[in-house]
Parts: structure tokens; sequence; C-alpha cells
């Protein structure tokens, strides 16, 4: 009798309900997360069909959505500063560019859109440290270095690096234009 006992319990407990409970909680937590990656892949891809008609202000409100499901995304601060420097806001395009380049500091196409913002703000002293970050990954970016040159009135700087560049890589129609000014 009590070998039944022990029995019934013990398949009982095989057969207890909880452990169906905790299954079904590890797809729910897999439902989340995909549906907030398809809700941010939904406004990240509004944001981009809304910059391509010149609709910056929407772009930027569905990448604040973006911002919101997925806070600190590289490539979610990178457009927000893209669509504020399309609107002229050039505060608020440094605010998130720099907040981008902290999770990616030499990421190239992110540091050639600071020096940008740099340029359309006058920044030129700025510009010129950026672009020589630039320059250390990719060398042949010492075109632009050249034209900050010029635009911060540093003539010198200028004329030895079109020297320079002009005898690695030869000069382009608008390097030649600059070294007859020069």
């Amino acid at each position: 009798m009590i070998k039944r006992i022990v029995l019934i319990v013990f398949l009982g407990l095989l057969y207890n309900p909880f452990c169906i409970v905790a299954q079904d909680s590890i797809p729910k937590i897999k439902e989340i997360t995909e549906e907030n990656t398809i809700k941010f892949q939904e406004f990240f891809f509004k944001s981009l069909s809304e910059k391509s008609i010149k609709n910056y202000q929407i772009a930027i409100q569905n990448l604040e959505e973006c911002n919101a499901i997925f806070p600190n995304n590289k490539t979610v601060l990178f457009e927000l500063s893209k669509n504020y420097l399309l609107l002229n806001k050039i505060r608020e395009a440094k605010h998130y560019i720099n907040n981008a380049l902290l999770i990616d500091p030499s990421n190239f196409w992110m540091l050639k859109h600071l020096v940008t913002i740099q340029i359309k703000d006058k920044n030129y002293q700025e510009a010129i440290k950026t672009q020589l970050i630039i320059v250390k990954q990719k060398p042949y970016q010492r075109s632009e270095l050249i034209n900050l040159y010029y635009l911060n009135n540093e003539f010198m700087k200028a004329l030895s690096l079109i020297h320079t560049f002009e005898e690695e890589y030869g000069l382009t129609t608008r390097l030649k234009r600059i070294k007859h000014k020069l």
C-alpha cells in the first residue's frame, strides 16, 4: 500500500503543470524581442523613407522611436545627426554624432560626417583635427585636409601637403586650383 502511494505521488510530481508554465515563459521573452526588433525595423525604414522625400522632422520622430526601443544604437544616433544637419540644427547634429562616436570612435563615415558638421559650423580648426584622424586610417583622404588648411588660412601647410600629395597621387582639378591660388 505504501509503495502505491509513493508511486502515485511520484507520478503526480512528474506531470506537475508547473513545468509547463516554466516552458511557456521562454517563447514569450523571445516573442517580445522579435516584436521589438520588428517595430525597430519598421520605424527605421520609415525614417529612411521620410528622409528620402525631405521630411526630416518626421524622420527624426521615427528615429526617436527606434532609440526608445533600442537605446544608444550607433546607427540610429548617426542617422539622427544627419537629419538634424539637414535641418541646419548644428548643435543637435554634433550632440548625436558625438554620442555615436563614443560607441565607435574610429568609424570612418561618422568621422567624415563630423568633419562636415564642423565645416558647416566654420570650426575649421576642429575639422582639421578630425580629418587628421581620418588621414591616419586612409592616407588618400589628405586632399580634404588640404582644403581645410586652405579654409583655415594655413597656406604653408596646405602648399606643403599639395606637393606631397602631387608626388604620390597626382592632383585633381580642385587641388590644382588651390595650388594656383597659393
